[in-house]
């Protein structure tokens, strides 16, 4: 029965913590990322990632999404400070829709998420999770648009 208990414990406590994602405050961040797409959470790609992904602004998929110096260097430092470095990505994906947890959960809707124009993309996490700006992916507030 201990065992059990143990075990059962340690799986909640990595449920918890892996699904623990601090909403994107800096205002930075908000300022110059959410201009364009919904400021992702930081917590949501490990350092390496976001490493990558700040060191390539002027190709950031697709687009010239250049700063200046300074702002570059502070929201760099934000997203490293509050990212998970536990996260499994030997590759250091930049992409959310490419990390393992992403495509688990998702890629059952991909095509028609694809083919869906108030969708466009699975990077467009508002389009059916309602409240992901304010960090709540619950399941109760997922709307799939028709």
């Amino acid at each position: 029965m201990k065992k059990i208990f143990i075990s059962l414990s340690l799986v909640a406590c990595i449920y918890a913590d892996g699904f623990s994602m601090p909403k994107a405050t800096n205002p930075l961040y908000q300022k110059e990322c959410a201009s364009c797409h919904m400021a992702f959470q930081p917590s949501l790609l490990n350092q390496n990632s976001w490493t990558k992904m700040m060191s390539n602004l002027p190709n950031h998929f697709g687009v010239d999404a250049s700063l200046e110096k300074v702002d570059e260097q502070a929201i760099k430092k934000y997203l490293i400070d509050n990212s998970k470095n536990r996260l499994k990505n030997p590759s250091n994906e930049i992409a959310i829709t490419k990390m393992p947890w992403f495509t688990h959960e998702h890629n059952r809707f991909k095509e028609k998420a694809n083919k869906n124009p108030k969708i466009k993309t699975l990077s467009n996490c508002m389009a059916c999770h309602i409240h992901a700006d304010k960090n709540d992916y619950d399941e109760d507030n997922v709307r799939i648009p028709k």
